[in-house]
C-alpha cells in the first residue's frame, strides 16, 4: 500500500508481483513472499521470493518507480540454489546488498 504523506489518502500504487506458474492438480501462480523494501530517492527496491513484477521477469529482487510502481530496467542476474529467497535489502551509496537463502548469484 502507498499513502500520500500530506493528505493521508491511499494512492494508486500496486505493482503486480507473482511467483512461478505451477501445476499440480490445479494450475496457478505459486504464493510469493515480499520480505523487504529499500528506498533510494525515486526508486523502490523490493526483495523476496517471486519471479515477475508487472509481467516482467524479475527473480527475487526488483526496482520500481516510487511514483508509478512501474518496473525499472535494472535486472540483476538470477539467484541460484535450492531455497531461493531474498530476506533483507540494504543500500550503501551506489550498492544494494541482498541477504537471504540462496547458493550463489549467477554471473556471466
Amino acid at each position: 500500500a502507498c499513502v500520500d504523506l500530506t493528505t493521508g489518502i491511499p494512492v494508486s500504487w500496486a505493482p503486480v508481483i507473482r511467483g512461478p506458474w505451477v501445476c499440480g492438480g490445479t494450475c496457478g501462480y505459486a504464493p510469493i513472499q515480499l520480505n523487504d523494501i529499500a528506498i533510494d530517492g525515486s526508486t523502490v527496491y523490493v526483495g523476496g521470493n517471486f519471479r515477475s513484477v508487472n509481467g516482467q521477469a524479475r527473480q527475487h529482487v526488483a526496482a520500481l518507480d516510487a511514483l508509478t510502481g512501474d518496473v525499472l530496467p535494472w535486472n540483476p542476474p538470477p539467484f541460484c540454489g535450492t531455497a531461493q529467497t531474498v530476506s533483507d535489502l540494504a543500500l550503501d551509496g551506489a550498492r544494494l546488498y541482498a541477504g537471504g537463502t540462496y547458493g550463489c548469484v549467477a554471473l556471466d
